[in-house]
């Protein structure tokens, strides 16, 4: 199980956390990733680490404003990296808990046997809970309804029946129809990836140069291509929610991705339920 102990009376942490904070000076600071019997997400990771970083913040009796500005960053990355908004890199991390008279140490251990050691593959989940994990990004693509597109990735793969985890929406625009998702993002106040800061954190449309991508209402990644011309699309239904989207051939062809969770299901013995489609 990944554990948390907090050794140097820094206050409890969340139950199951999977990192560890040693008092600087302490001979064995750590970072520690263990196997459990539960896959655990990157996600979850992520949202664990923030989890820990403001429990131990508040331990301290310290705002996140005066954290923030003791180690050079702003007050609205440190809260989102604690609602595990952001993917934090282990760079922010070690500041972060230096502020906190803390360091880091990164372990690992082998991860379980069988379906659960993937994290990507959600095998031993039921059908009711992989489709909770998408409800929401299904709620995000109903704001693109009037942008023609084609949803691809994993989000898609769920769609076309595979169990594997999705986090984000990934989306095929044609460029013809680049201002109409330039009018969506810009009346949605979506923030846009900053590759310079490696953080959401620019209000720019799509019209403007940059990265494809955006967080949606804070917490949804949506990532855009732009194509000449969108592919043949079919018509699925997930959380109540049609969706447009590639005949599944076609995305395994063209993401390469896709192609290899599909092989990892079919190593860990998985087989397309009944009802699929022909050809697919």
């Amino acid at each position: 199980m990944l554990r948390s102990p907090h050794p140097g009376g820094c206050g409890p942490h969340p139950p199951g956390c999977g990192l560890r904070n040693i008092p600087i000076g302490s001979r064995e600071p750590r970072l520690a990733a263990g196997a459990h019997d539960e896959s655990m997400s990157p996600h979850d990771l992520v949202a664990e680490a923030g989890q820990l970083l403001r429990s131990t913040r508040e331990a301290r009796r310290l705002s996140q404003a005066r954290l923030a500005e003791r180690v050079g960053i702003s007050q609205q990355r440190l809260s989102k990296l604690e609602r595990g908004a952001v993917d934090p890199r282990l760079g922010d991390l070690a500041r972060l808990f230096a502020g906190l008279q803390l360091r880091l140490r990164i372990e690992t251990a082998p991860p379980p046997e069988g379906p659960t050691a993937d994290p990507d593959l959600l095998l031993d989940r039921p059908e009711e809970e992989r489709l909770d994990g998408v409800f929401f990004l299904c709620r995000q693509l109903r704001k693109f309804e009037d942008v023609p597109h084609a949803v691809v990735g994993r989000l898609a793969a769920v769609a076309h029946g595979l169990p594997v985890l999705a986090l984000r929406i990934d989306l095929l625009v044609a460029h013809q129809d680049r201002p109409q998702l330039s009018e969506s993002i810009g009346r949605l106040g979506a923030v846009r990836w900053n590759e310079r800061w490696q953080e959401f954190r620019d209000h720019l449309p799509a019209g403007r140069p940059g990265p494809m991508r955006w967080l949606l209402s804070d917490t949804w990644e949506l990532r855009v291509t732009l194509v000449d011309e969108l592919p043949d699309r079919i018509v699925s239904r997930l959380c109540d929610q049609e969706l447009w989207l590639p005949p599944l051939p076609w995305l395994l062809a063209s993401d390469p991705d896709l192609a290899d969770l599909l092989e990892r299901l079919r190593r860990q013995g998985w087989h397309r339920p009944a009802g699929w489609p022909a050809g697919e």
